[in-house]
């Protein structure tokens, strides 16, 4: 199963098809790549150190039921449901904004 969603990441499928569980399992799974992907990027491209990006936070508005996920401070986030505001670690955070997850809300 695991290698099944691991493939609709790779190829940025998400079908509502699949059961609710499996997609839980997804969208957890996509957001620890983009955080992994988002830490790889900016090792190599001699951005702020991650120690440094962890402290800094987004705040976010969601705009679907997101469950429970783990952050990249190892705290555990969530389950969100529609309009659910929160502030999360940035890598995170942006993880859910580009996923389309959640939407970042401006004038912090």
């Amino acid at each position: 199963r695991y290698k099944k969603l691991i493939r609709k990441i790779s190829k940025d499928e998400r079908s509502r098809y699949i059961p609710l569980i499996e997609n839980r399992n997804l969208i957890k799974l996509l957001l620890l790549t983009e955080s992994y992907q988002s830490f790889i990027e900016s090792l190599f491209s001699g951005k702020k150190s991650c120690k440094e990006r962890q402290r800094k936070r987004i705040t976010v508005r969601f705009l679907c039921e997101t469950p429970e996920i783990m952050g990249l401070d190892m705290k555990s986030y969530g389950p969100y449901k529609p309009e659910d505001v929160a502030s999360l670690p940035i890598e995170n955070a942006e993880a859910l904004i580009k996923q389309g997850l959640a939407v970042e809300i401006e004038g912090q």
